[in-house]
């Protein structure tokens, strides 16, 4: 199995959008992608990181990637998107074709739009990286990003402008396509607010904060009612959800990193080295030093097919 090198292996590589892009846009960029003829940097075969976000409108072909240890299994009419900061990793498997879009938090800035940063699908609560479409949906989709990338192609007068207009649309639309399934979330429309701050909130101080009582507090909210609130939207206590947070990280530094198992759990905030070891266990049946071991096992991930 290929790992990163020595040099590669103290942190997970992080690349931004102008360090991806062939042409160097560094805040937007949509363009079509031609599987058989498009050339991929060497880092996506790797795991890394994106500071930007990514959809993915796939028109032909399969595929598999990876983000944080869930792969997926690219479908046409599928689109599939990630967040920033996430551990990306894709296979070596046949070419895709499809509407590529991605664009920065620097871009959003632009339009002085917070209420944008609340959509679902940005936030993404449940974690989700593909949406199945139906036809119209699809179709929706498919001329929508097909005129923004006839805007990204010109020079016209106020074609920010125009690409901003065009991508709030896109958000609002696959923001409703993201919680159409959901039901549950759907009839408790009022508290989405809240476990969408939470989710920033842990994101941003996870590495410091591992109470729901210091969330609370943050949110100027009782702690029982922050868990009542978060408890009825997503079914989870506001305790599994900072839970979770640590040891998708957690993983994350085992299985790409080199840093000791103490080392992960300072920097992840646990003053005590065996507690860090026993509360990973307790939460995944295995403590960091086994969960590295089988987690490089080829048989099991299979990351490097080629």
């Amino acid at each position: 199995m290929q790992f990163l090198s020595d040099k590669e292996k103290r942190a997970i590589p992080h690349f931004s959008l102008s360090e991806s892009s062939e042409a160097g846009h560094a805040l937007f960029e949509i363009k079509e992608v031609d599987g058989h003829t498009a050339k991929k940097k060497p880092h996506v075969f790797i795991p890394h990181r994106k500071d930007y976000y990514f959809f993915f409108l796939v028109k032909d072909g399969y595929n598999r990637h990876w983000v944080d240890f869930v792969s997926y299994e690219t479908k046409p009419g599928n689109l599939y998107f990630t967040v920033p900061h996430q551990v990306h990793l894709k296979e070596k498997t046949t070419p895709v074709s499809g509407l590529f879009l991605a664009f920065t938090e620097e871009f959003l800035a632009l339009q002085d739009r917070h209420e944008l940063r609340d959509l679902p699908i940005l936030l993404n609560p449940d974690n989700r990286h593909e949406l199945v479409l139906s036809e119209l949906e699809n179709v929706f989709l498919n001329d929508l990003m097909m005129h923004m990338l006839c805007e990204f192609k010109t020079n016209h007068d106020w074609k920010s402008s125009m690409l901003q207009s065009y991508l709030n649309i896109l958000l609002v639309y696959v923001s409703r396509v993201y919680t159409r399934s959901n039901s549950a979330a759907n009839s408790l429309a009022g508290s989405r607010q809240m476990v969408n701050r939470m989710k920033t909130l842990v994101n941003e101080q996870f590495h410091e904060l591992h109470q729901a009582s210091d969330y609370a507090q943050l949110l100027h909210v009782s702690p029982g009612h922050l868990n009542d609130t978060i408890k009825a939207y997503t079914g989870r206590t506001a305790t599994s959800l900072i839970q979770e947070r640590l040891i998708v990280e957690a993983k994350r530094l085992l299985f790409h990193g080199d840093l000791q198992v103490k080392e992960i759990a300072y920097q992840l905030g646990f003053e005590d080295a065996a507690y860090f070891n026993r509360f990973f266990k307790k939460l995944t049946g295995e403590t960091p030093a086994s969960f590295r071991l089988h987690s490089r096992d080829r048989e099991k991930y299979n990351l490097y097919r080629s």
